[in-house]
């Protein structure tokens, strides 16, 4: 895997191993290998917790990942409700 390949959609997004200038830094504290995929819970946006699935992962990932996100396509996980809102985006309509 090359610096800047994209490994990871996230709802329109991407994360990666370097950062760009559109990028925000995500911490991925955990990995789960379910052999054609992983599952990483990340936290970021202020400590909120956020699950990606990828494809491809390096066998020993930093712990910091840089996302890049659709901004009308972030959804998060609110675990006193369990379930996923939409951050910072009042105006926003559901189609």
């Amino acid at each position: 895997m090359a610096l800047g390949d994209r490994i990871a959609v996230i709802n329109d997004g991407k994360i990666q191993m370097i950062e760009t200038p559109d990028s925000s830094p995500v911490e991925v504290g955990v990995v789960v290998d379910y052999g054609r995929y992983k599952q990483l819970t990340c936290r970021a946006f202020d400590n909120q917790r956020l699950k990606v699935v990828v494809n491809q992962w390096p066998v020993r990932p930093g712990k910091i990942a840089y996302a890049t996100f659709e901004a009308s396509a972030i959804l998060l996980f609110d675990p006193k409700t369990n379930v996923n809102v939409i951050d910072s985006q009042p105006d926003y309509v559901l189609e």
